[in-house]
């Protein structure tokens, strides 16, 4: 499943991602040389110039540059198409929300992330812009989760385009699906924890700038649907209490507590008090 276009489109030009675009690019054709090599005792294909390689990562023997340099570094021709690809489709509507410098920062941070996320697990070089490709894509489901997403699928020789929301599309399909539950099945050497650990950087990131208003919420994101279910759930744990919404008397604020006899014996007027 592919998906195709989104339902809304950024307000503005989405300049600091266009940049990335064309940077991935443009490093991609001045690095990508395939070329065999021999080591252990066997023939490898190497995609990167020799003088390119020092800028993966290496996790049992980084530079602190390497954090950043192995996003811009890819090792086919799918593999760059397909990172950005889904960097156009999200990113764009991301640096709308975050202006172009803070989209930038998030970015490369959420490049770090990833790396610091893969180094804890493996040790085998990585590259590529997945791990901060999917930061960008887990803040695209908490700024806008219930825009829907056009999806192309092809079973056999059917195919067809169908709508979902962003928030059940990158959950389910590309963060459960495809780095949790196909790793089991896959053998390409494919860094599923760098992709996962750009997901939680990405999500996390975005609900804590939210929650302190870095982030102007526009109130269809994920932080203000959260704050909405709580205050249904307090609101339902007050009527269970005894709190009547229709009746003048009863009604009180959402955090006031309904005083039990014993209490209000010495001042019957008084039925309720804050916290």
């Amino acid at each position: 499943m592919i998906p195709i276009r989104t339902s809304i489109s950024p307000r503005h030009t989405p300049y600091a991602n266009y940049l990335l675009i064309a940077a991935n690019i443009f490093i991609f054709l001045l690095t990508f040389w395939p070329h065999e090599v021999f080591m252990y005792g066997q023939r490898i294909l190497e995609p990167l110039r020799p003088a390119a390689q020092q800028f993966m990562l290496t996790p049992d023997r980084p530079y602190i540059w390497q954090f950043v340099t192995y996003a811009f570094l890819h090792g086919g021709w799918m593999h760059i198409i397909g990172n950005m690809y889904f960097l156009f489709m999200f990113g764009n509507n991301v640096n709308d929300r975050l202006g172009n410098v803070g989209y930038l920062c998030f970015y490369f941070a959420g490049a770090v992330f990833s790396g610091i996320g893969h180094s804890l697990l493996h040790t085998s070089p990585v590259l590529g812009a997945s791990g901060a490709v999917a930061a960008v894509t887990g803040a695209y489901l908490v700024l806008f989760p219930n825009t829907l997403i056009t999806v192309f699928f092809m079973f056999f020789y059917f195919w067809d385009t169908f709508e979902i929301r962003a928030l059940y599309f990158i959950a389910f399909k590309l963060i459960v699906w495809d780095n949790m539950f196909e790793p089991k099945f896959s053998t390409q050497a494919i860094a599923y924890d760098a992709h996962l650990a750009g997901y939680f950087f990405g999500i996390l990131a975005i609900l804590a700038l939210l929650s302190v208003r870095l982030i102007d919420s526009g109130g269809v994101d994920l932080w203000s649907m959260i704050r909405q279910w709580n205050r249904r759930r307090v609101f339902k744990d007050d009527v269970s209490d005894g709190y009547d919404p229709f009746n003048p008397r009863l009604r009180k604020p959402v955090n006031a507590y309904v005083k039990t006899t014993e209490q209000m014996e010495d001042n019957p007027e008084i039925d309720y008090y804050r916290e």
